[in-house]
């Protein structure tokens, strides 16, 4: 059932590729909290997105109990090994508490 009476608007999409591509073109900003596989390639693709141009929207990673901080350390790597053309602080921001979030998002 996807009725959601309580949403003030349902996207339906035909598939995950349609489904990224309008949460895309259809958010302000990207804000990533815990989760499993399907969050991990979304990241994979906002950051691909920022880092490539395609967009400049804000991407905020909410980096809970130090969840993310494996995957912080990979970007300091690929940034150290020359693999991203701009620095991580350009492409993402990794935000310890909620209030950290909604403050860098107010700036």
């Amino acid at each position: 059932d996807n009725s959601r009476t309580d949403a003030d608007e349902m996207i339906v999409t035909k598939d995950i590729p349609e489904r990224k591509a309008v949460m895309i073109n259809n958010s302000d900003a990207f804000v990533i909290f815990v989760g499993g596989i399907g969050t991990l390639d979304e990241i994979g693709d906002v950051l691909e997105a920022k880092k490539s141009g395609i967009m400049n929207k804000p991407i905020v990673i909410l980096n809970t109990n130090g969840f993310f901080d494996g995957l912080k350390a990979q970007l300091e790597i690929m940034e150290t090994a020359g693999l991203l053309p701009k620095p991580i602080d350009e492409i993402v921001y990794f935000a310890d508490t909620p209030k950290d979030v909604v403050e860098y998002l107010a700036t």
